[in-house]
Order: structure tokens, then sequence, then C-alpha cells
């Protein structure tokens, strides 16, 4: 009896959501051989997904698709050159939903991969395919984002001469598709996620360098870098750091301990000052991986990863952080684990967060008592507690896209009967 009940209660566990707040799945897109999606979200309520897929020939493309604020899905636009077999791509928009998208492709030996961004309008109007890196240099794992006037930054890693001659190069993409001169930056083992700010200022972390240091570096609107280490001040060495801005460009930072034993949150001011650390994970937890979310008015949720070897699967923690105060720790429950974004894998968390510090998270759970991975979504409130576990159903992969007023989109990906989907949810 025990068995049947605890079968029962796993289907139900897994059972699609049908509350009055959120909607679907719809299928985005599905294929044999398709990858998870990069889905974001303009001011005007729209949203942008970009993923890769086979075209009608059998080529492997960069594909996007807007979705309009009241949710219809425009068609599918191939972005890369049909010849490319693109990888590693990454998606970022302005205020009006114009997009840039960028992507890295084989290239000829020596030379293993290049780095290319193209500009694709609201209305699917397509700029030219530019290369963004040296033509006689490997580059690889791009990322962008881009401000509310459509001005770009984009990042990518830089293999140079020898294996151990890395870097990572930023460059502007103006709204002509032209490009900035390239500045250096330590390499670090994780790609960077670029943030943007209502003030046009531009954000990332580099964490950890081979030097075992954490970094974060912000790119002014006039397009100058600065790079600041974010724990010169602290113990130990780096490990795993993230960033967001607020409406000024101050940037949230929080950074772990190589080790795992702790992790810090500081600010990093738009004038240069950088702020105490404060320790924000309690001692004793294992930290594995982190991740911030930050409102324009800089209140901030920090989200990390509690893994020890004695459990069968990380539990994923949260805390507010706002001014001096930090809230009690939230213990959200049990989550699959957190792969590297890179090599086209996407974070198996995701958390977004509107203009007020509303938003939502997801993340996936997979355990014995369940027959899939499945996706599970909580509210975030600006007042850094969070709503009850919400499961949408068999997914991996979810990454999520919240507009102002709190409006949210997700994506997943999901393998049924050999074909792969591109799965969509609406939250109203």
């Amino acid at each position: 009896m025990g068995a049947v009940l605890a079968l029962l209660m796993a289907l139900l566990l897994v059972r699609p959501a049908t509350a009055a707040d959120w909607s679907g799945p719809e299928e985005l897109a599905a294929q044999v051989f398709i990858l998870p999606a990069v889905i974001v979200t303009a001011r005007d309520g729209s949203s942008t997904a970009v993923w890769t897929q086979d075209d009608a020939d059998g080529r492997d493309r960069v594909f996007l698709r807007r979705i309009t604020a009241t949710g219809r899905m425009r068609p599918l636009v191939p972005v890369s050159d049909p010849e490319q077999s693109p990888a590693h791509y990454n998606v970022a928009v302005d205020d009006d939903g114009d997009a840039v998208v960028v992507w890295q492709a084989p290239a000829d030996y020596p030379v293993q991969w290049q780095v290319f961004a193209r500009r694709v309008s609201r209305t699917g109007g397509l700029g030219p395919v530019v290369r963004v890196s040296d033509g006689a240099e490997t580059s690889t794992t791009p990322s962008v984002a881009v401000t509310r006037t459509g001005v770009a930054t984009i990042v990518f890693d830089r293999h140079l001469q020898t294996p151990d001659d890395y870097d990572t190069v930023v460059r502007r993409f103006r709204l002509d598709s032209s490009l900035g001169m390239p500045t250096s930056l330590p390499w670090a083992y994780v790609g960077a996620q670029p943030v943007s700010s209502r003030s046009g200022h531009v954000a990332f972390v580099l964490s950890p360098t081979v030097d075992g240091r954490a970094f974060v570096a912000r790119v002014d609107p006039d397009g100058d870098v600065h790079a600041r280490r974010l724990s010169a001040d602290l113990p130990g060495d780096d490990g795993i750091a993230a960033v967001d801005l607020d409406r000024q460009g101050n940037a949230y930072a929080v950074v772990s301990r190589a080790d795992g034993s702790r992790a810090w949150v500081r600010v990093w001011r738009s004038n240069g000052r950088l702020q105490p650390a404060r320790p924000v994970t309690p001692r004793g937890e294992e930290v594995d991986w982190v991740h911030v979310r930050t409102d324009l008015a800089g209140d901030t949720t920090v989200l990390w990863g509690d893994y020890r070897e004695s459990r069968a699967s990380y539990s994923l923690r949260a805390r507010s952080w706002s001014g001096d105060r930090l809230g009690p720790v939230a213990r959200l429950g049990r989550m699959d684990g957190a792969e590297l974004p890179c090599c086209a894998e996407l974070p198996s968390w995701s958390i977004d967060v509107d203009d007020d510090g509303d938003g939502v998270l997801a993340w996936e759970v997979a355990s014995p008592e369940l027959p899939d991975v499945v996706i599970r979504t909580r509210v975030v409130r600006r007042d850094g507690s969070f709503g009850r576990p919400r499961d949408l159903g068999t997914g991996e992969a979810p990454v999520v896209a919240v507009a102002p007023g709190g409006a949210a989109r997700l994506t997943a990906w999901s393998d049924v009967q050999d074909d792969t989907q591109l799965l969509l949810w609406t939250r109203r």
C-alpha cells in the first residue's frame, strides 16, 4: 500500500500546472535534434528566444522566435548563415525588443572557432552577419548585453598561441553593426554573462581566474572598461561569483570561496567605491554555485546551491539583501545540480525579477521518487519572501524572463519519444 501511495504522489507532482497564473506548455519548437533556448523579455512585454536546430535542408542554424506581449508567436527567423554549424549562442534585447544574437561557429584549421553577431529587429529584419573575433585566433563562448538604446557589449574567450594563453575580450557592437576596439581582460574558467543597467552600464564577473581570483568588470556608457577584484581583502582563493546592476549602474556582487565554505556580498558603486564585504551564507554550508538578481533600487536576491557529499542532490538556498540588511536564509528545496554555463549548456536554475523585485525562480528537480526531471517554480516577492513551490511538468534547462509588472515566460527543453521540444509557459 505504501508503494502505491508513493507512486500516486509522484504522478501528482509531475502533472502540468493548472493554476490561473500559469498557462502552458505551448510548443515553441520541435524537431528530432534541438538544443535548449535562451529567452529574454523587453520592457514592452515581448519576449525573444533563440536556440539551434536543423533547417529544412538539414543544416544546423541559430533560430529566433519573438513572442508578442499578448502571447502571439511570430514566425521563426533563421539567424546564422546556412554553412556555419553554430554552437554556444546568446541573445539580448533593447527596450523595444530589437535583438542582438551572438554565437560561435567552426573555423578553418588552425583556428577552431570564431564568434559572430547579428542584429534582428522586432519585426524580423536582419542586419549583416558580423565576425566579432579576430580571424587568426580561436574564440569561443560569446555572450551579450544590450542597453535600453540598443548598444551591445559582447564578451567572449580568446585562445592565443599556447593552451595556457587565454584571455577574455570585450567589444562594443554599435547600432550600425560596426565594432569597437577589443579590450582584453583576464580569462576565467566560467564564461562571462554580462547584464545591463538603465544607466547604460554593463557588468559581468570573471571567476575564477587561473590564479584563483574573481573580478567584476563594468563597461561605462561611453565604452570605457574597468575591472576590480572582488575579494582582495578576504581570506582564501576565490570561487564562483555573480553580479547584477541597479538603475544607476551600481554593481551588486556575490563571491564564494574556492573551497565552498563561505560566500560574501558587496557593492561596487558606479563612482568606483568598493563597499565592505559581508558574509551571506551560514557557516557549515557547502556553497557550490552562486547567483544574484537586483531590482532598479538595488534590492537583491542572492541564491546558492548547498551540496554535501552525504546528500544525493543540491539544496537550493536564497537570501534577500537590501542596503545594510540581510534577510533570513530561505531553504527553497532540492534541485538537480548546477551545470557550468558553457558549450551550449544552460544552468539547471534560473531567476529573473522586474523593476520592483517581483519575479520567478525556476529549477530542475530529480529524485528517485519522480519518474522524470521536473521544472519547479516559486514566485519571488519584493520583500525577500517566496511563494509556494509550483511544478510545471517535465523538462530540463529552464530559463525565466520577467517583464515590467511581473509577467513571466519560461522555456524548458523536453525529450519525448525520440523527439525534442522547446516548451513555453506563461505567467500573467
